[in-house]
């Protein structure tokens, strides 16, 4: 993380259980999740991945409450100027949260 980048409280835990919950726990071969830091164009991008399988079934469903939370958390400090973005891509899974580095984030 670059010095002076920050994020509330709360923000990355509830993405990274996701990905443990629904990425690790339902398949058979385990998995890495990935949390990866950088600056773009003066904004804080975190990306957290995992592996994604779409037969893999946990017997649990997600109604996204999480990232509806993480998001709604990011907004409150920062503004429109954050965001979450979800992709999937093959078989990974991938959560990127954008923050402004000039926000005032604890």
């Amino acid at each position: 993380m670059p010095d002076g980048a920050r994020l509330p409280l709360l923000s990355l835990q509830p993405i990274v259980e996701n990905a443990i919950y629904h990425g690790i726990e339902p398949s058979s071969a385990g998995g890495t999740v990935e949390i990866r830091a950088r600056v773009v164009g003066g904004q804080l991008e975190v990306t957290v991945a995992n592996p994604f399988n779409e037969k893999a079934d946990s017997g649990r469903r997600g109604n996204r409450i999480a990232l509806d939370n993480v998001k709604q958390r990011l907004r409150a400090h920062f503004g429109e100027a954050a965001d979450v973005r979800t992709k999937i891509g093959g078989a990974r899974y991938e959560v990127r949260l954008v923050v402004p580095l000039t926000g005032s984030g604890a």
